[in-house]
């Protein structure tokens, strides 16, 4: 690896392209620790490596003795010190806490540190100084953002592709934003545009929502179901997804007129013990061929299917690729791809980095480099190849990691 290029790839201004931060404010009411900071993503490595959620709740209970947790979090530490979730953490133990190894001589004053760091203006501190994030895309689902440099990404899944666990009050939002009833599918996409309007005036820039399996629903679907639920009656699953599909696909066609990008969970899911099959890039297709003018940013590289992912992005002229979340689903797939994506696909159409974290801005951080250092030695392969120069790969970079995102998301700018 050029250790040259590295440092060159790992100093860069980037955007990060996908968060969930939530307002600093909730991370302040905690009393993180080190066994604490794996809370997220790595509980469901913790929870594949034989961890019960008993034991995970008590690990994660920063109320009980740290020396007592980490006497029970440790072996199963050990067999996920390696998978990308925990390297993460460890990357952001390192560079901002000074930890080189989570062990029984450190646990104690790393998170003291921690604590000690747990005060104002860490997304700042880790992101945006140490991290050199310029912008942040961030899918918290509130219009109140963070920082300043965060951009809001709004779910479109809350709106049309699943059913609201409230119905009625899904109904009764959507007719307050609009000031109408919502009585029929019409007047629910009109009130849906409304919301848009409130959206675009409020410098939302995405919306959200996930690649599932759409039937075709009818117009009728969605009015029998706006029917049942002003009526205060329940509705099936089948009912649900039939009338989402209508009310989804009809919103989509009014996108454009907002410049909104739509953003779409592709592949795997966190957690353990299920079938993550069910979200997949393949059923954007039909979406994508319904609605050239809307840009269609692809999260996570469809991963385990990368290779329908990046197929998708040459085949689509609307369709950009995300590899958000990748570099610790997988580091090796993470590497791996790079040379697979610029030989495949228009280098105007990748973003490169994503931390993807509720309230661990440096887990984030830890993710980023990661991201980082899996795209420096991906494009290092290709140099090594004969296939670029370093002086192309260096522009490869900073199109992927800061220029094209405010190609993808033009309301960034």
């Amino acid at each position: 690896m050029n250790k040259e290029f590295l440092d060159y790839v790992t100093h860069l201004p980037a955007v990060d392209a996908h968060e969930h931060l939530r307002l600093e404010e909730v991370r302040l009411k905690k009393k993180p620790d080190a066994i604490w900071l794996f809370h997220q993503y790595a509980n469901a490595d913790l929870r594949s490596a034989g961890m019960s959620e008993a034991t995970l709740a008590e690990v994660m209970d920063t109320a009980r003795p740290l020396d007592l947790r980490w006497k029970k979090f440790k072996p199963f530490f050990e067999r996920i010190r390696h998978t990308g979730y925990s390297m993460a953490v460890l990357y952001a133990l390192r560079d901002l806490y000074g930890c080189e190894r989570l062990e029984d001589g450190t646990i104690r004053s790393v998170s003291e540190r921690i604590l000690a760091e747990n005060k104002p203006g860490m997304i700042d501190r880790f992101l945006r100084q140490k991290g050199r994030i310029t912008h942040i895309l961030n899918a918290n689902y509130q219009t109140e953002q963070p920082t300043p440099y965060c951009s809001a990404v709004m779910p479109f899944f809350f709106l049309t592709a699943t059913l609201p666990h409230n119905p009625a009050a899904w109904v009764k939002e959507l007719e307050t934003v609009s000031g109408a009833p919502v009585t029929d599918a019409a007047s629910c996409v009109e009130a849906i545009v409304a919301l848009f309007r409130r959206y675009a005036a409020q410098r939302v820039v995405a919306l959200k929502m996930i690649s599932f399996a759409w039937p075709a629903g009818s117009r009728s679907d969605a009015d029998a179901a706006l029917r049942k639920i002003r009526e205060g009656k329940s509705l099936s699953r089948d009912e649900a997804f039939l009338s989402s599909s209508f009310l989804m696909a009809e919103s989509l066609k009014r996108v454009p007129e907002f410049g909104f990008t739509v953003v779409a969970h592709c592949g795997y899911s966190s957690g353990v013990n299920y079938p993550f099959d069910g979200a997949n890039v393949r059923n954007m297709w039909p979406l994508m061929q319904a609605n050239p003018e809307v840009r269609f940013d692809l999260l996570h590289l469809n991963y385990p299917w990368v290779d329908e992912a990046i197929a998708t992005a040459k085949a689509y002229t609307n369709a950009h690729l995300n590899l958000a979340w990748l570099p610790i689903l997988n580091p090796a797939v993470a590497e791996r791809v790079v040379a697979e994506i610029v030989h495949c696909v228009p280098a105007n159409k990748v973003l490169a980095l994503g931390g993807d974290y509720w309230e661990l801005p440096d887990v984030a951080y830890g993710h980023l480099l990661l991201g980082r250092e899996t795209l420096a030695r991906g494009l290092d392969r290709c140099v090594e190849a004969g296939t670029l120069t370093y002086s192309e790969a260096r522009r490869v970079a900073e199109m992927w990691l800061s220029e094209n995102a405010f190609e993808t998301y033009p309301l960034l700018k």
